[in-house]
């Protein structure tokens, strides 16, 4: 287990920081120590995927976040918050038949400041604005004003 060790020697007017690992509750035997506060230590990781520890030479590391450890760090010594994206919450949708293709249905969606169409002509156009975009910005524009 991690611990972190905040101490104060005697004569000193300011506590010194550690990490420092035990197997079990840590005994500190040092007679110089005048004050110290000890606590369980956990790196937090917030990552989509699992984090791990793999030491390489000298060096600990956990991954995927690339975070310099302890060399006694454990799996235990984790805590891992998976990370979720923000769902985006579509706020309207609009239909549009293809005029090419009877019974072909498009879809615009506004999310956000973000309008997009399921048509192939927003491939087509240089700007990526079809016809049922343009349609859509006229009508979200004259109820503005």
């Amino acid at each position: 287990m991690l611990w972190k060790c905040k101490i104060k020697y005697k004569g000193e007017a300011n506590y010194t920081e550690s990490i420092q690992y035990s197997e079990g509750p840590i005994t500190l035997t040092d007679p110089n120590i005048e004050s110290a506060i000890v606590e369980r230590y956990t790196y937090k990781v917030k990552h989509i995927y699992q984090p791990f520890v793999l030491t390489l030479g000298e060096n600990t590391t956990i991954f995927p976040n690339g975070i310099r450890a302890h060399p006694q760090t454990t799996q235990n010594d984790i805590i891992w918050e998976k990370w979720k994206p923000k769902e985006q919450k579509t706020s309207q949708v609009w239909e549009f038949e293809s005029s090419s293709f009877k019974g072909e249905i498009y879809k615009v969606k506004k999310s956000g400041d973000r309008i997009t169409c399921s048509c192939p002509g927003v491939w087509r156009s240089k700007d990526r604005t079809c016809k049922h975009i343009k349609e859509v910005q006229q009508m979200l524009a004259s109820k503005t004003t």
